[in-house]
């Protein structure tokens, strides 16, 4: 499993449930609770599209840093 698929909160569930979404990857919940920060902030964006492309680079960052 590549680092960005990990699972935020991880459960385990049967084989055969193989379909079974297994929750939020660490990237996602990352990225989630960087748009938080960055709508308290003092940050301004054009657009939704502009804001989350940030939180998913700072996302990015910080699981490379978690990596080290």
């Amino acid at each position: 499993m590549k680092k960005l698929d990990q699972q935020a909160f991880p459960m385990s569930v049967p084989a055969e449930w193989e379909h079974f979404q297994k929750g939020m990857t660490m990237r996602d919940y990352f990225a989630g609770q960087i748009v938080n920060g960055l709508l308290s902030g003092k940050h301004s964006f054009e657009t939704v599209r502009d804001l989350t492309e940030m939180a998913y680079l700072y996302s990015d960052i910080m699981l490379k840093t978690r990596e080290k």
